[in-house]
Protein backbone atom coordinates (compact mmCIF):
# COMPACT_ATOMS: atom_id res chain seq x y z
CA UNK A 1 0.00 0.00 0.00
CA UNK A 2 3.09 2.55 0.82
CA UNK A 3 4.56 1.65 -2.53
CA UNK A 4 1.23 2.48 -3.96
CA UNK A 5 0.97 6.01 -2.61
CA UNK A 6 4.63 6.82 -2.70
CA UNK A 7 4.56 5.79 -6.96
CA UNK A 8 0.97 7.86 -7.05
CA UNK A 9 2.74 11.28 -4.97
CA UNK A 10 6.92 11.02 -6.58
CA UNK A 11 5.94 11.97 -9.84
CA UNK A 12 4.41 14.94 -8.65
CA UNK A 13 6.41 15.90 -6.39
CA UNK A 14 9.06 15.94 -8.74
CA UNK A 15 7.49 17.77 -11.21
CA UNK A 16 6.72 20.43 -8.59
CA UNK A 17 9.94 20.54 -7.80
CA UNK A 18 11.19 20.90 -11.19
CA UNK A 19 8.61 23.90 -11.73
CA UNK A 20 10.08 25.97 -8.56
CA UNK A 21 13.70 25.14 -9.37
CA UNK A 22 13.25 26.64 -13.28
CA UNK A 23 14.50 30.13 -13.02
CA UNK A 24 11.24 32.91 -14.02
CA UNK A 25 11.38 33.57 -17.80
CA UNK A 26 12.67 36.07 -18.59
CA UNK A 27 11.13 39.31 -20.07
CA UNK A 28 12.19 41.38 -23.73
CA UNK A 29 12.60 44.99 -23.18
CA UNK A 30 9.48 45.35 -25.21
CA UNK A 31 7.33 42.92 -22.69
CA UNK A 32 8.98 44.76 -19.76
CA UNK A 33 8.01 47.89 -21.55
CA UNK A 34 4.62 46.81 -22.04
CA UNK A 35 3.99 46.25 -17.87
CA UNK A 36 5.88 49.26 -17.01
CA UNK A 37 3.17 51.36 -19.18
CA UNK A 38 0.37 49.68 -18.05
CA UNK A 39 0.54 51.60 -14.85
CA UNK A 40 0.18 55.14 -16.82
CA UNK A 41 -2.07 57.38 -17.81
CA UNK A 42 -0.79 57.95 -21.45
CA UNK A 43 -3.44 56.87 -23.91
CA UNK A 44 -3.16 54.14 -26.33
CA UNK A 45 -1.59 55.48 -29.15
CA UNK A 46 1.26 56.57 -27.16
CA UNK A 47 1.60 53.90 -25.51
CA UNK A 48 1.17 51.38 -28.97
CA UNK A 49 3.97 53.73 -30.62
CA UNK A 50 6.20 53.55 -27.45
CA UNK A 51 5.78 49.21 -27.76
CA UNK A 52 6.32 50.03 -31.32
CA UNK A 53 9.39 51.27 -31.40
CA UNK A 54 11.32 49.92 -28.14
CA UNK A 55 13.94 47.41 -29.00
CA UNK A 56 13.09 43.84 -28.46
CA UNK A 57 16.69 43.40 -27.68
CA UNK A 58 19.27 45.40 -25.73
CA UNK A 59 23.01 44.51 -25.11
CA UNK A 60 25.00 45.03 -22.25
CA UNK A 61 25.41 48.34 -20.94
CA UNK A 62 23.04 49.94 -24.25
CA UNK A 63 19.98 51.90 -23.80
CA UNK A 64 17.19 51.33 -26.14
CA UNK A 65 14.50 54.31 -26.54
CA UNK A 66 11.65 54.89 -28.71
CA UNK A 67 9.48 58.43 -29.33
CA UNK A 68 5.81 58.88 -29.44
CA UNK A 69 4.68 61.82 -31.16
CA UNK A 70 0.82 62.34 -30.76
CA UNK A 71 -1.86 64.87 -30.21
CA UNK A 72 -1.57 64.58 -26.53
CA UNK A 73 1.77 64.77 -26.08
CA UNK A 74 5.24 63.75 -27.39
CA UNK A 75 7.22 61.05 -25.07
CA UNK A 76 10.07 58.87 -25.25
CA UNK A 77 10.91 55.59 -23.55
CA UNK A 78 14.15 54.67 -22.42
CA UNK A 79 14.96 50.94 -21.24
CA UNK A 80 18.57 49.36 -20.15
CA UNK A 81 18.93 46.46 -17.79
CA UNK A 82 18.51 46.49 -15.12
CA UNK A 83 21.13 46.38 -11.93
CA UNK A 84 22.18 42.05 -11.08
CA UNK A 85 23.93 40.43 -8.49
CA UNK A 86 24.10 41.97 -5.59
CA UNK A 87 22.59 40.27 -2.72
CA UNK A 88 22.49 43.28 -0.32
CA UNK A 89 18.95 44.80 -0.79
CA UNK A 90 19.88 48.44 0.04
CA UNK A 91 22.76 48.44 -1.98
CA UNK A 92 20.23 46.79 -4.75
CA UNK A 93 17.86 49.78 -4.38
CA UNK A 94 20.53 52.33 -4.95
CA UNK A 95 21.75 50.68 -7.84
CA UNK A 96 18.17 50.48 -9.34
CA UNK A 97 17.88 54.24 -8.15
CA UNK A 98 20.73 55.52 -9.95
CA UNK A 99 20.00 53.69 -13.47
CA UNK A 100 17.14 54.87 -13.46
CA UNK A 101 17.89 58.33 -13.09
CA UNK A 102 20.47 57.92 -15.54
CA UNK A 103 17.76 56.42 -17.64
CA UNK A 104 15.25 59.65 -17.14
CA UNK A 105 18.30 62.00 -17.68
CA UNK A 106 18.75 60.03 -21.23
CA UNK A 107 15.16 60.42 -21.99
CA UNK A 108 14.75 64.39 -21.26
CA UNK A 109 17.82 64.88 -23.39
CA UNK A 110 16.26 62.76 -26.25
CA UNK A 111 13.25 64.29 -25.89
CA UNK A 112 14.34 67.78 -26.02
CA UNK A 113 16.49 66.82 -29.33
CA UNK A 114 13.77 65.11 -30.74
CA UNK A 115 11.46 68.66 -30.22
CA UNK A 116 14.27 71.42 -30.39
CA UNK A 117 17.20 70.16 -32.17
CA UNK A 118 16.25 70.78 -35.75
CA UNK A 119 17.70 74.25 -35.39
CA UNK A 120 20.86 72.23 -34.73
CA UNK A 121 23.70 71.55 -37.05
CA UNK A 122 23.41 67.40 -36.43
CA UNK A 123 27.06 67.06 -38.27
CA UNK A 124 28.51 69.51 -36.36
CA UNK A 125 26.63 68.95 -33.18
CA UNK A 126 26.67 64.74 -33.68
CA UNK A 127 26.48 63.68 -30.08
CA UNK A 128 22.82 63.23 -28.99
CA UNK A 129 23.18 63.19 -24.89
CA UNK A 130 25.86 66.47 -25.12
CA UNK A 131 22.78 67.99 -27.35
CA UNK A 132 20.12 67.32 -25.25
CA UNK A 133 22.23 68.65 -22.31
CA UNK A 134 23.01 71.78 -23.91
CA UNK A 135 19.59 72.21 -24.91
CA UNK A 136 17.76 71.35 -21.86
CA UNK A 137 19.86 74.13 -20.11
CA UNK A 138 19.07 76.58 -22.61
CA UNK A 139 15.29 76.02 -22.30
CA UNK A 140 14.96 75.02 -18.69
CA UNK A 141 12.55 77.57 -18.22
CA UNK A 142 10.37 75.92 -20.71
CA UNK A 143 10.59 72.51 -19.47
CA UNK A 144 10.30 73.01 -15.85
CA UNK A 145 6.78 72.98 -15.07
CA UNK A 146 5.93 71.13 -18.88
CA UNK A 147 7.76 68.34 -18.82
CA UNK A 148 6.71 64.94 -16.70
CA UNK A 149 8.56 61.65 -16.25
CA UNK A 150 7.89 58.29 -14.39
CA UNK A 151 10.64 55.37 -13.71
CA UNK A 152 10.26 51.85 -12.47
CA UNK A 153 12.11 48.69 -12.83
CA UNK A 154 9.93 45.29 -14.65
CA UNK A 155 12.08 41.65 -14.44
CA UNK A 156 15.14 42.40 -15.61
CA UNK A 157 14.74 45.84 -17.38
CA UNK A 158 14.86 49.46 -15.93
CA UNK A 159 12.69 52.04 -17.63
CA UNK A 160 12.14 56.10 -17.61
CA UNK A 161 9.41 57.67 -19.51
CA UNK A 162 9.59 61.54 -19.87
CA UNK A 163 6.76 63.14 -21.89
CA UNK A 164 5.81 67.02 -23.17
CA UNK A 165 2.14 68.13 -23.34
CA UNK A 166 1.08 69.55 -26.49
CA UNK A 167 1.18 73.11 -25.49
CA UNK A 168 5.37 72.58 -24.10
CA UNK A 169 5.87 70.69 -27.56
CA UNK A 170 4.95 73.17 -29.54
CA UNK A 171 6.83 75.94 -27.22
CA UNK A 172 9.92 73.55 -27.87
CA UNK A 173 9.64 73.60 -31.48
CA UNK A 174 9.65 77.08 -32.28
CA UNK A 175 12.15 77.86 -29.89
CA UNK A 176 15.21 79.49 -31.48
CA UNK A 177 18.93 78.14 -30.38
CA UNK A 178 21.42 80.24 -29.52
CA UNK A 179 24.37 79.18 -31.55
CA UNK A 180 26.75 80.25 -29.09
CA UNK A 181 25.16 79.47 -26.05
CA UNK A 182 24.58 75.92 -27.29
CA UNK A 183 28.31 75.08 -28.87
CA UNK A 184 29.79 76.20 -25.19
CA UNK A 185 27.09 74.29 -23.23
CA UNK A 186 27.56 71.14 -25.60
CA UNK A 187 31.63 71.33 -25.48
CA UNK A 188 31.21 71.91 -21.77
CA UNK A 189 29.20 68.14 -21.45
CA UNK A 190 31.57 66.60 -23.58
CA UNK A 191 35.25 68.38 -21.77
CA UNK A 192 33.92 66.51 -18.96
CA UNK A 193 33.42 63.36 -20.17
CA UNK A 194 36.85 63.32 -21.86
CA UNK A 195 38.35 64.67 -18.64
CA UNK A 196 37.15 61.64 -17.14
CA UNK A 197 38.38 59.19 -19.29
CA UNK A 198 42.12 61.41 -19.37
CA UNK A 199 42.38 61.64 -15.02
CA UNK A 200 42.30 58.10 -15.71
CA UNK A 201 45.01 57.36 -17.67
CA UNK A 202 42.21 56.52 -20.83
CA UNK A 203 44.03 58.92 -23.55
CA UNK A 204 42.43 56.71 -26.52
CA UNK A 205 39.32 57.16 -25.32
CA UNK A 206 39.44 61.06 -24.56
CA UNK A 207 41.32 62.12 -27.54
CA UNK A 208 38.00 61.43 -30.18
CA UNK A 209 36.24 63.60 -27.92
CA UNK A 210 38.99 66.27 -27.57
CA UNK A 211 39.31 66.31 -31.39
CA UNK A 212 35.66 66.68 -31.83
CA UNK A 213 35.84 69.43 -29.48
CA UNK A 214 38.34 70.90 -30.94
CA UNK A 215 36.73 70.92 -34.71
CA UNK A 216 34.50 73.49 -32.44
CA UNK A 217 36.45 75.61 -31.78
CA UNK A 218 35.62 76.01 -28.13
CA UNK A 219 38.40 79.09 -26.64
CA UNK A 220 39.21 76.79 -23.90
CA UNK A 221 42.47 76.73 -22.31
CA UNK A 222 42.55 73.44 -20.32
CA UNK A 223 40.93 71.63 -23.36
CA UNK A 224 44.21 72.26 -25.31
CA UNK A 225 46.81 71.69 -22.82
CA UNK A 226 44.83 68.04 -21.86
CA UNK A 227 44.60 67.32 -25.79
CA UNK A 228 48.18 68.08 -25.63
CA UNK A 229 48.73 65.68 -23.19
CA UNK A 230 46.96 62.97 -24.56
CA UNK A 231 49.03 63.41 -28.07
CA UNK A 232 51.80 62.70 -26.14
CA UNK A 233 50.68 59.82 -24.15
CA UNK A 234 49.92 58.37 -27.10
CA UNK A 235 53.23 58.73 -28.69
CA UNK A 236 52.64 61.87 -31.23
CA UNK A 237 54.70 64.54 -30.11
CA UNK A 238 54.26 66.40 -33.77
CA UNK A 239 50.43 66.89 -33.08
CA UNK A 240 51.28 67.41 -29.47
CA UNK A 241 53.41 70.51 -30.57
CA UNK A 242 50.73 71.76 -33.37
CA UNK A 243 48.47 72.30 -30.66
CA UNK A 244 50.61 73.94 -28.12
CA UNK A 245 51.64 76.36 -30.60
CA UNK A 246 48.00 76.94 -31.68
CA UNK A 247 47.28 77.35 -27.80
CA UNK A 248 50.10 80.27 -27.51
CA UNK A 249 48.87 81.76 -30.21
CA UNK A 250 45.42 82.50 -29.86
CA UNK A 251 44.82 82.16 -26.21
CA UNK A 252 48.40 83.06 -24.83
CA UNK A 253 46.86 86.44 -23.50
CA UNK A 254 44.09 84.85 -21.04
CA UNK A 255 46.79 81.86 -20.02
CA UNK A 256 47.86 82.45 -16.28
CA UNK A 257 51.35 81.65 -15.05
CA UNK A 258 50.02 77.87 -14.15
CA UNK A 259 49.09 77.51 -17.70
CA UNK A 260 52.05 78.58 -19.12
CA UNK A 261 54.35 76.76 -16.74
CA UNK A 262 52.55 73.28 -17.69
CA UNK A 263 52.39 74.08 -21.47
CA UNK A 264 56.56 74.73 -20.77
CA UNK A 265 56.74 71.15 -19.49
CA UNK A 266 54.60 69.56 -22.58
CA UNK A 267 56.79 71.36 -24.87
CA UNK A 268 59.86 70.17 -23.32
CA UNK A 269 58.58 66.46 -23.36
CA UNK A 270 57.85 67.49 -27.14
CA UNK A 271 61.52 67.84 -27.76
CA UNK A 272 60.89 71.68 -28.57
CA UNK A 273 63.81 73.34 -26.41
CA UNK A 274 63.09 77.00 -27.75
CA UNK A 275 59.51 76.53 -27.08
CA UNK A 276 59.48 75.37 -24.07
CA UNK A 277 62.33 78.35 -22.51
CA UNK A 278 59.67 81.12 -24.12
CA UNK A 279 56.51 79.22 -21.93
CA UNK A 280 58.86 79.29 -18.44
CA UNK A 281 60.04 82.76 -19.19
CA UNK A 282 56.49 83.88 -19.55
CA UNK A 283 55.13 81.93 -16.74
CA UNK A 284 58.00 83.53 -14.48
CA UNK A 285 56.56 87.20 -15.85
CA UNK A 286 53.11 86.11 -15.05
CA UNK A 287 53.64 85.40 -11.92
CA UNK A 288 55.50 87.88 -11.02
CA UNK A 289 52.41 90.30 -11.94
CA UNK A 290 50.23 87.55 -9.96
CA UNK A 291 48.44 86.35 -12.51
Amino acid sequence: MWNKIYRSIFPCFVLCFTLYSLPALALSPREGAGIFLEEIQIGEKARAELLENIPQSIEGNERGSAIADTPGGVFCLVASAAPRDSRDEDVKNELEAARLEMNRLAARRNLMVYLAGSGADRTRYRHDDALGEAISSQYADIAANGIQSAAGVEGEWAFALVWAAPGVSIALRGAPLASGRLRDDYCSFLYDRAKKEFDAGRYAGALPIFKHIHDLKWANINLYLDASECFLRTNDAREAGKLLDELVKTLGDDMGSDDLARAGRLFRETGDRKSALGAFKLARERYNEGK
